[in-house]
Order: structure tokens, then sequence, then C-alpha cells
């Protein structure tokens, strides 16, 4: 019989490539493909390749896929959004063409293609909040009215608000939004919301409060602080624009400027 090395070209097998479906994935997700040559023990070599699919209008943000194993019948390819048309505020979802090249002893390549699918799925990318406020003022029975009053504000206090950022740290546009939702807690400490959700503005509001039992004066608080709370929010959504063009004035120079900036919005 012959061995690999000298079968000829007419008692070669008839080679065959298969390769896996089409991924769809998150940008800065991972995804997974393979191939399959048959006669498996005839393959001598594997070269992964992407190209990405163009529509009118050109290709921005610089698509690139990155395989882990570019030389194996599996690899791992890295999911990277790019613009197509090349434009801001372009979501659809982009396509890259991805191909293997399979290499026989006999000299044949196959190449067979499929396809991977990389889309922005996240509508904000984070959200800042309203301050946090703790504690509670201290209260006293006065001795002159026998009645429940607000000593002091106690151990009420006011805290900057945690960003959530909704975008996964490994995409691309994880650092624009950092960036966007950490401005809000400059403008809570000292830009155009650091008047809002002060100690002292609730505190003016309940400090003349009395009832003729703790639980009754602190009934009274909590329903001044709702009504509070919820006067506060309007005027937050009030001058939510002008935050949101503070925020964007700073992260829109942040790369990628294809999403997430002010004028998509």
């Amino acid at each position: 019989s012959n061995t690999i090395n000298e079968l000829t070209a007419a008692s070669y097998p008839v080679a065959d490539v298969t390769i896996s479906a089409s991924v769809n994935c998150n940008d800065g997700d991972t995804a997974s493909f393979s191939v399959t040559g048959t006669p498996f023990e005839f393959v001598t070599g594997y070269a992964w390749s992407y190209t990405p699919f163009s529509l009118q209008g050109g290709i921005g943000n610089n698509p690139q896929v990155y395989f882990g194993s570019p030389s194996s019948d599996s690899t791992t390819a890295g999911c990277k959004w790019f613009a197509s048309p090349d434009q801001e505020c372009t979501l659809d979802v982009c396509k890259y063409k991805i191909s293997c090249t399979v290499t026989f002893n006999n000299g044949t390549n196959i190449t067979k293609e499929t396809n991977l699918f990389v889309q922005v799925p996240w509508q904000t990318g984070g959200e800042a909040g309203t301050p946090i406020i703790d504690g509670f003022p201290n209260l006293k029975l006065s001795p002159s009215t026998n009645l429940w009053v607000v000593e002091n504000t106690g151990n009420w206090a006011r805290h900057p608000p945690i960003p959530s950022i909704i975008i996964p740290a490994s995409s691309q546009f994880y650092n624009k939004a950092v960036t966007h939702e950490n401005r809000p807690v400059y403008q809570w400490e000292s830009g155009n919301k650091s008047d809002l959700f002060l100690i002292s503005d609730i505190y003016s509001r309940i400090a003349g409060l009395t009832a003729p039992t703790r639980d009754g004066l602190t009934f009274k608080i909590f329903d001044a602080v709702a009504v509070w709370v919820q006067a506060q929010n309007a005027e937050v959504a009030r001058r939510k624009p002008q935050s949101e063009a503070d925020a964007y004035a700073i992260s829109d120079t942040i790369d990628p400027k294809y999403l997430y900036q002010g004028r998509c919005q």
C-alpha cells in the first residue's frame, strides 16, 4: 500500500472541509469557530482570516478580529464592533466574513467561510443616580411643651452617588461610559446640581415639626422627606439636558467616537 508521502493525485482521497456556524456576539465578547478537514490525517495546516463586510458609505472604527489560535482547527475570535457606513450614531450590527484555509499534504487548499456578527446592545452606557442620604436627625422630648421635637441633624449625611456602568469592561466603549457617568459625581459636589439634596435644605423643612410621640414625629419626618425628594427629583429632571451636555462635552472626546456621543442621543 502507498504511504501518505507516496500518494499520487489519482489515488489521493477526495478532501473536504466543514466550518462551524455563524456567531452573534456583543462588542468585547469572544466567539469560537472550528473547522474539520477530511481526511483528518492528511491535513497539514490551518489559516484563519477575516474580512469586514462593508455597506455603502465605507467602514469606520478600525475593524479587527484577533484569533486566539490562528493556525489551529479551532480558535477564539475577539468581537469588535465597527461602523458601516462610516458615520457616528450607526447602531447597525456589523458583519465579518470569517475564513479558514485548510491545507492538505498534496498541496490542496480548501477555504470555507462563515460569519461573525457583532452588536453594541446597551442602550445607555450607565447610570449615575442621585446622592445617597443616610442617617436620621436627633429627636428629643421637650420638657416645656411635652412634645417630641427635632433637636439637630443627628447623623444625617449626604454622599455622592456611585455610578453603575452597564457596558462591560471588555467593551471598547467602557472607558467612555465610565468617564461620562463619573462626571455627575463632580456635578453633585461642585457643579450644576451641588445645591440639590442638601441636608441643610431638608433640615430646614422638618426642624419645626412636633408630635406627642416619638413615632408620630418620625412619621411626619418621613412624609416631609418623601415630598422633598419628589421635588428634588423633579428639579434634577429639569436640569438633565444641561447635566448631560456637560458630561458629553468630556466623554465625547474619548475614542471610539461612533457611539455614546452627545449628538447620538
